[in-house]
């Protein structure tokens, strides 16, 4: 990957949080000096923040354009406009000011130089070292990626709702769910792990109960492990189902009003789900989520198109037996 590119990206957080600091200390300052002397020479109108006036335009350079250099290295507009990108709205306006400017330059001078000089002796070339690098690219490909994909696409979205709008549907449930090994609701304390089958009975047990007559609250309550929903009598209140796990949406939409669905085996464990209203939205009213719902929808389907393989015992953290994953 382009070094140039990766030290952009990694100065970002470094330049929000140190650039900021000194200059939100300063305005303050000039703040609370123009409240002392009643305000006189403090300009806090528009166009302006704490007293230092902003440019009533923001002058544009070539993205290649040196900016500054120090020995061999250099600093681009582009790179100076990259990092930046990164700061948060509150503190943009900052940053017009030069000794801000300045200090944001002097940084990824700083950065480049530190980032020569540890070439130069092959830290680059060290298994740590690599490994960071290689694990900071992908995480920046994967942000372009999604980036990429949620680009306002007023046709993608439509065509996307068309094919599943009732994933906007507001729909109402409860659910009891029994935890299975691995899920990620961890286990309560004091209580014993169930193994799948032993989940699954149980699972299949207070369906039964369920449809003899039993209270659903009540053995919610009682029973469930998804114990923010189970206080309510297993109550998820109002959503969408393209917020839930694929799996569970499915089962949940495949239901009538008021009907309890067989045990439904999700990443988290068993569900048994009642299904209490389910109202269909217009493109109108959904707008809002689709594209972030189709951002979602194309990352899921990879994720289940390529189905990953643990080595369980390092997911358990136990010592390793083998090193391989364990068989699909």
């Amino acid at each position: 990957m382009n070094k140039k590119r990766l030290i952009r990206i990694a100065l970002a957080a470094l330049v929000a949080g140190a650039v900021t600091v000194p200059l939100v200390s300063q305005v303050r300052s000039a703040q609370q000096q123009g409240a002392t002397s009643g305000g006189a020479g403090v300009n806090t109108g528009p166009g302006a923040l704490g007293g230092l006036a902003l440019p009533a335009s923001r002058p544009s350079y070539d993205p290649k354009m040196v900016i500054a250099s120090a020995g061999d290295v250099k600093v681009t507009a582009g790179e100076f406009d990259s990092v930046t990108a990164g700061i948060p709205p509150q503190y943009a306006q900052q940053l017009e000011q030069p000794p801000f400017r300045k200090q944001v330059i002097d940084r990824l001078i700083g950065v480049k130089l530190a980032a020569r000089a540890a070439e130069r002796i092959k830290l680059d070339q060290t298994d740590d070292v690599k490994l960071k690098l290689d694990l900071s690219r992908d995480q920046i490909l994967a942000a372009e990626y999604e980036a990429l994909l949620q680009k306002p696409d007023e046709a993608a979205d439509k065509a996307f709702y068309d094919a599943n709008a009732s994933l906007f549907n507001n729909v109402q449930a409860r659910h009891i769910l029994i935890r299975t090994p691995g899920s990620r609701v961890p286990v309560e304390p004091g209580k014993k792990e169930l193994t799948e089958d032993e989940a699954k009975a149980k699972a299949d047990d207070i369906e039964a109960k369920l449809k003899s007559g039993g209270d659903f609250a009540a053995l919610a309550k009682a029973e469930s492990d998804d114990k923010g929903s189970g206080i309510k009598g297993g109550d998820l209140g109002t959503f969408a189902p393209w917020r839930m796990d694929p799996i569970f949406a499915k089962a949940t939409l495949g239901l009538k009003k008021n009907e309890i669905s067989p045990p439904v085996k999700t990443q988290f464990g068993y569900h048994i789900i009642q299904l209490l209203d389910n109202q269909p939205r217009d493109y109108a009213s959904a707008k809002a989520d689709v594209a972030q719902a189709r951002v979602s929808g194309k990352l899921n389907a990879m994720s289940d198109q390529n189905k990953t393989d643990y080595v369980q015992t390092f997911v358990d953290n136990k010592p390793a037996a083998s090193a391989q994953p364990t068989p699909k």
